[in-house]
This record gives structure tokens, C-alpha cells and sequence, in this order.
């Protein structure tokens, strides 16, 4: 199944940018290789993983996802 970004890509013919939970959820990196793979998105945003854990970018592409930092309600509580 598509997601309305892919749809929206699909019909569109224009770029479009994914997000909403994309870092946070259990398996991120395995999600973030199918659907760039598939060329659903052409950009994801991801806000809330970066928050909880600055690195995890680096630790995605190190395909160590059991070291990221989980985004909790508590993460956000030492942002200030």
C-alpha cells in the first residue's frame, strides 16, 4: 500500500518530502531503506528521533538502531 506521499508523488510527477513518526518508530532503518529504495519520497523529515538522540542519523547508517535514544516525553524535558 502507498502512502499519500507516494500517491502524491505518483500523480504529481513532483518531488515530495515524507515524515510524520518516521525516526521513532521500531525498525526506522529497514522503513527508511524500503521506501527510499522504492523512490515513495524523495526527501524524509525527520524532527522528533533528532531531538530525543542528535546522532541518530549516524547511528542509522551504522545500522545500530539499538543504541538510539528513544523519543520519549521525557526526551523533550532537556531540550531547554
Amino acid at each position: 500500500a502507498l502512502s499519500l506521499a507516494a500517491w502524491t508523488r505518483l500523480l504529481s510527477k513532483k518531488p515530495v518530502i515524507g515524515g510524520g513518526g518516521v525516526g521513532v518508530r521500531a525498525g526506522a532503518g529497514d522503513f527508511i531503506s524500503r521506501i527510499m529504495r522504492a523512490r515513495e519520497v524523495d526527501l524524509l523529515a525527520v524532527g522528533r528521533a533528532l531531538l530525543a538522540d542528535a546522532a541518530w542519523g549516524s547511528k542509522i547508517h551504522a545500522a545500530a538502531e539499538e543504541d538510539i535514544r528513544p523519543c520519549t516525553q521525557r526526551s523533550f524535558m532537556h531540550l531547554f
